[in-house]
């Protein structure tokens, strides 16, 4: 039997409280780790596409060069010889065409005087060809243009009808200034100016188309022409046939040189 004492704990005693599962709370991500994370997702995506159509470019199966057009008023340059070198670079694209190369390499040509390249994309090149243009011969084996460039090529066709000017220096502008200058001194000597040559200690030469060589000298080049002309005109046309030079460089005179 319980005592008082007893009964009074057991009536204080709590009731147990059967256990609860605790619920988990939902772990909230910040916003801007959210906007980061998109952020990176985009410059992925970009990149990839990048590298898509990088990866695309760079073979040369795609978009390959389909039209070569060669621009420019060609007189002594064929298309065959332009084409040899052409041939070596269009086997790819746009993308990949070695340009820099492909000029150099076109600009050696005889003839060529420049080259410009444009890439018309997707599938087409046009170059444009400058010529040189030739007014005279530049010693036995090379042409003078009109712009007083020495270029390397040959024109025998051209030999009889072309003078021939030389100086040991780069002097292609300056030798057909001078030349011009020559005929003007001589346009009352009825002979055709075929040369003018410069030694290299700057000595001039002109020769007649008739073989007749005079030698101006260094200096004083209008006066001693203008003494030839004199002697021209007074002794020297009727014997022309027997006379091979002409030496100005005396002070007031001249001497000659017989066949």
């Amino acid at each position: 039997m319980f005592t008082s004492k007893q009964r009074t704990t057991r009536q204080r005693a709590k009731p147990k409280v059967a256990n609860r599962k605790r619920v988990k709370k939902p772990v909230k991500i910040p916003s801007h780790y959210i906007r980061w994370v998109g952020i990176a997702a985009a410059l992925l995506l970009v990149l990839s596409s990048i590298l898509w159509v990088r990866n695309w470019f760079i073979n040369p199966m795609n978009w390959s060069i389909e039209h070569v057009k060669i621009d420019g008023d060609l007189k002594y340059i064929g298309k065959d010889t332009l084409n040899l070198v052409l041939n070596n670079y269009v086997r790819t694209n746009l993308y990949l065409l070695d340009d820099k190369n492909l000029e150099r390499d076109l600009e050696a040509i005889p003839w060529v005087k420049d080259i410009s390249l444009r890439k018309s994309w997707p599938r087409d090149l046009v170059i444009k060809v400058k010529e040189h243009h030739p007014i005279a011969y530049w010693g036995e084996d090379q042409l003078l243009d009109q712009h007083g460039e020495v270029f390397d090529a040959v024109l025998p066709e051209k030999r009889k009808d072309f003078p021939t000017l030389y100086s040991p220096e780069d002097k292609g502008r300056e030798m057909a200034e001078r030349y011009l200058q020559v005929l003007k001194w001589l346009k009352d000597v009825p002979l055709k100016v075929v040369s003018l040559t410069e030694d290299a200690r700057g000595s001039w030469v002109v020769g007649f188309e008739n073989g007749l060589f005079v030698n101006i000298g260094v200096q004083n080049q209008e006066k001693r022409l203008q003494r030839f002309v004199v002697g021209y005109q007074k002794v020297l046309n009727k014997q022309l046939e027997k006379i091979s030079l002409v030496d100005l460089r005396y002070t007031n005179g001249f001497s000659v040189e017989w066949k």
